[in-house]
């Protein structure tokens, strides 16, 4: 029977087509928020570009890793220096234009010359630089991306520096004068996450050829390369895809487990994998469960009682290669106890539920956010697919439970879209079982048409976010335009008032050396507060601004910084990563209503 079959050829063709246009969109905006000169100028002064500017700097930045086999990466610039700020104990803080304050400030402006628009990219440089194989020390003082993704990407990087295609130095400060060459470095990772991905893809069409005839999971590869969750692990740096696709390999041996080919061998690599899955991403931990029922499927199919020593030898396959690789991958664990446990405690305060109202208020979004990540078109069918799908039933029921749990766990705000990614190919697969069954009693055009309209709306939403990503690739990111206009109409000296500490992916760049800065701001202390605020910037970054309502008639926005095409005005409520292009605005206090 023929699947989507236009003619011989002309399906290859379409198919080759569309991984090519589905290329240039994943690619579109990967240069986005990488550091340039520009940005250089924004916020230091060229008088102020001096190698005694550069050297405070190094000194500021050294003396936080200081000593550490602690929660650096993850408390990084904030903590640090909120500890200087001895006289900042107040919900609002004014921090004045100073000497003494000049370490703060330069800290600051490092931190816009060296790092992206993306929060944690630099956290990755940061691990790299921990590690001293001269003296056998691997460990990357920090638990948040686990070993094998330092190595992974830590090998990568290497080749390349060995091609001469990146410049890799030991000596941080060296980037400060040299930020194109650490632009390269992050660009490389991106790159990197595209190739896993398309990796991802692939595994997605295995998975599918256990199942559906080869176009139909070609169907399904490209599919998957055009959800939402593709595009931004692509340009965002995570070790959250190089987790999904060991996950995606488990997965696909387990099948195989299920399927009777290769029980033994099957089972033992999938165990290999979820050891790999987990020293990426540590929560992976929880996919045990759908490998625990392969090999439960695999013990019924030998029609041996599930614990007896007949099936011990199924169990061992199960269970040994995972502890082994999990162990060795995480190795650190054991040596460094303490700073595991304050590290898990602290990241877990992201993502703590407490009690039933907070519960149900996750379970909302949770499913509200199922229809900006899929489309609800298409939640609904894979829905109706894994029904109706006896055979898979069970299996899909376990990995669909256990993706929804860690998602609804880890569901701190629009982008814990990577803690989905074991979901997406599940909810494809699901979905392309019922268009199967279409063609089959309807035919293939029509199936063809119902296939054509599930892909249209996750890739219209990814579309959408490609062009806020390709504008904040350019010299008129808004970031940018709001920093040139801040230096060149705010007076020097102002009290500019923000709601936190200046952070590169939030606040524009601008010289924070010529201004005060009032942290904390909010509309209440804007009417309460003794502090003499001049000025406010405001960003809608995730949607979660401080100041995105109605303000005193005494306050009046004077400027905004915005991008918008036709296509994102009418999926402007469908936005999922706001860290990327932001609208800015800033206000005047005390302004006239003219």
């Amino acid at each position: 029977m023929k699947y989507l079959s236009l003619s011989k050829y002309s399906e290859l063709i379409v198919c080759l087509l569309l991984l090519a246009g589905i290329s240039c969109m994943l690619t579109m905006g990967i240069i986005w928020g990488l550091p340039t000169a520009d940005r250089v100028n924004l916020v230091l002064a060229r008088a102020e570009q001096t190698d005694t500017t550069f050297r405070e700097m190094i000194q500021a930045r050294e003396a936080l890793f200081t000593g550490s086999k602690s929660f650096v990466t993850a408390n990084s610039l904030m903590e640090s220096t909120k500890a200087l700020l001895e006289q900042l104990h107040e919900r609002t803080w004014l921090v004045k234009n100073s000497v003494e304050n000049r370490v703060l400030f330069l800290s600051l402006a490092r931190s816009y010359i060296v790092r992206t628009f993306e929060p944690d990219a630099t956290n990755i440089l940061n691990a790299f630089s921990c590690i001293d194989p001269s003296i056998f020390d691997f460990f990357p003082d920090t638990f948040v991306y686990g070993l094998v993704f330092i190595f992974v990407y830590g090998a990568a990087l290497a080749i390349l520096s060995l091609l001469q295609l990146v410049t890799l130095v030991g000596d941080f400060g060296y980037y400060l004068t040299h930020n194109s060459e650490l632009a390269v470095v992050y660009l490389s990772f991106r790159w990197i996450c595209f190739y896993v991905n398309v990796l991802c893809a692939g595994a997605v069409y295995f998975i599918s050829r256990l199942f559906f005839p080869k176009r139909l999971s070609l169907w399904a590869a490209l599919f998957y390369l055009l959800m939402p969750s593709t595009l931004i692990t692509t340009l965002v740096i995570k070790p959250h895809v190089l987790g999904s696709l060991f996950v995606l390999g488990m997965f696909y041996f387990c099948l195989h487990a299920i399927n009777g080919k290769g029980k033994g061998t099957a089972l033992f690599t999938a165990s290999l994998l979820l050891g790999l899955a987990v020293g990426t991403v540590y929560v992976n931990v929880v996919f045990i469960v759908p490998l625990i029922i392969a090999g439960l499927y695999c013990v019924r199919q030998d029609k041996t009682p599930v614990i007896s020593r007949a099936s011990i030898p199924t169990w061992s396959i199960v269970t040994l290669p995972f502890a082994f690789v999990t162990v060795i991958t995480g190795i650190y664990f054991f040596i460094y106890p303490n700073v595991f446990v304050e590290e898990v405690a602290t990241a877990g305060r992201f993502y703590q539920l407490s009690g039933i109202k907070a519960l149900g208020g996750s379970l909302v979004h949770f499913f509200r956010i199922l229809d900006l990540y899929f489309g609800a078109p298409l939640v609904i069918v894979a829905m109706i697919g894994s029904i109706a799908w006896k055979k898979m039933r069970l299996f899909w029921a376990v990995c669909m439970a256990v993706i929804v749990i860690l998602a609804i766990k880890f569901n701190e705000g629009p982008t814990s879209i990577r803690f989905y990614l074991p979901l997406v190919p599940l909810v494809i697969i699901n979905a392309l079982y019922v268009v199967q069954r279409v063609i089959e009693r309807r035919g293939r055009l029509i199936g063809l048409a119902v296939l054509s309209l599930l892909m249209v709306y996750p890739a219209s939403i990814s579309l959408s976010e490609a062009l806020h990503f390709k504008n904040d690739a350019t010299e008129h990111a808004t970031r940018l335009e709001a920093g040139r206009w801040i230096n060149a109409n705010i007076p020097r000296d102002s009290v500019i008032g923000l709601d936190t500490l200046p952070s590169n992916f939030r606040t524009p760049p601008f010289k924070f050396l010529n201004y005060s800065l009032a942290i904390g701001v909010t509309l209440n202390d804007l009417l309460e507060t003794n502090i003499d605020i001049d000025y406010i910037i405001d960003t809608d970054i995730q949607a979660c601004g401080p100041y995105a309502f109605n303000f005193p008639e005494k306050i009046k926005m004077i400027r905004e910084f915005k991008h918008g095409s036709f296509l994102q005005r009418i999926l402007s409520n469908k936005r999922i990563y706001g860290i990327a292009d932001p609208t800015i605005r800033i206000y005047k206090m005390n302004a006239s209503n003219q």
